[in-house]
């Protein structure tokens, strides 16, 4: 099966009523999301099980002054015996710039989920990381002491045929070789890393 496929088939899911407004039929038209980010980094990356740590506890990063720790829902061990890698799942649909997007949750400091999370790679040294909030996966890159960058990729277009570019990049940056199997000077951690 090609990739495409795979990824429609782990991210299928029905749209809502009120996903459908104006639509006189009443079609559920189908959309898709990553609604088991486990389950997409072994189908779609051929990530394995282990791959994926859920909140080690040494990552957890207290901020007394907001009275708010900050941890990662997943980390990805380097097989050297570190981290290479911070994952952040988020509710479906929340904005990952918007500093009102959970509100509801936090209890001091009020700050984008995109802020957030590059505090909490620049405070636990493991720069590299992905915020997925179901229909948008972001490979974030924040080293200490320079500007963070990122690079989105919208889970709805990565199904479409005429979007298979978005597909194959993403492929690219966080498939199973390019991670784990590749030289150590080629993975995705030292690619980012490289200066200019």
């Amino acid at each position: 099966m090609e990739l495409q496929q795979i990824l429609q088939e782990v991210t299928r899911y029905e749209a809502l009523p009120e996903d459908i407004e104006g639509d006189a039929e009443g079609w559920l038209r189908l959309r898709f999301g990553i609604t088991d980010f486990s389950a997409f980094t072994i189908n779609v990356l051929g990530w394995q099980a282990e791959d994926l740590v859920a909140s080690p506890e040494e990552l957890a990063i207290a901020l007394p002054d907001y009275n708010e720790v900050l941890t990662p829902t997943y980390a990805v061990p380097d097989p050297n015996g570190s981290w290479m890698m911070l994952v952040q799942v988020l509710s479906p649909g929340t904005e990952l710039n918007n500093a009102g997007a959970e509100d509801s949750k936090s209890t001091g400091w009020h700050a984008s989920p995109q802020s957030k999370f590059e505090r909490l790679l620049k405070e636990t040294k493991v720069y590299t990381g992905l915020l997925c909030n179901g229909t948008e996966l972001r490979l974030v890159y924040a080293p200490l002491g320079e500007s963070s960058g990122h690079l989105t990729f919208p889970v709805q277009a990565m199904c479409e045929v005429s979007e298979r570019l978005i597909l194959g990049a993403m492929e690219m940056l966080l498939c199973v070789e390019r991670l784990f199997n590749v030289p150590t000077d080629r993975r995705l951690p030292a690619i980012l890393d490289k200066k200019p």
